[in-house]
């Protein structure tokens, strides 16, 4: 337990931040409320966006994690530990920004639908398109949020492989 909390304490200030954007976009995405905004039954309309967005996710979820633990780890390809972002740290700190103003976008956004914001698309008899709060800017502000977290902690990492996992998509 000892190298786990080591590890956290050895991150940069801005990976520190990216970890708290996480642990943020954790918490936010278990706040729902009623029975049915916590299912995660699917209905017909979600056609797969749900499972598609949650391994979306995992990409710089895991990129975080691996640019994190590059500077010091040889199993970790050579191009992925290359792969830096210019204008270090200012850049990871926007990412670290990006992803807060993203949670807020989430929060935002639930508390607008309220009972009607669920975990997995759902529509309803009944349903009447949301025009207020965040919904008058943006049909879909919650994956607006999620994206503004997700590239965010990507950004954060300070690594270009960092979203992509790829070296075909890191250019020098």
């Amino acid at each position: 337990m000892g190298d786990f909390f080591g590890g956290i304490a050895a991150l940069p200030p801005h990976g520190l931040g990216a970890l708290a954007v996480i642990l943020a976009y954790a918490l936010q995405s278990e706040v729902r409320f009623g029975a049915r905004a916590r299912s995660h039954s699917t209905g017909g309309s979600d056609r797969g966006s749900t499972r598609a967005l949650s391994l979306a996710s995992a990409v710089p979820v895991l990129g975080f994690v691996l640019a994190m633990k590059a500077p010091g780890s040889s199993w970790i390809p050579e191009w992925f530990r290359a792969a830096t972002l210019p204008g270090m740290p200012a850049i990871a700190w926007a990412g670290v920004a990006a992803g807060f103003a993203g949670c807020g976008v989430r929060l935002w956004s639930v508390l607008t639908l309220r009972e009607r914001y669920t975990r997995t698309l759902l529509t309803h008899d009944g349903h009447a398109v949301e025009r207020g709060g965040p919904y008058r800017w943006v049909r879909h502000p919650g994956y607006l949020g999620s994206l503004l977290v997700l590239n965010g902690v990507a950004m954060a990492s300070g690594s270009r492989g960092a979203g992509s996992l790829g070296p075909a998509h890191v250019k020098e």
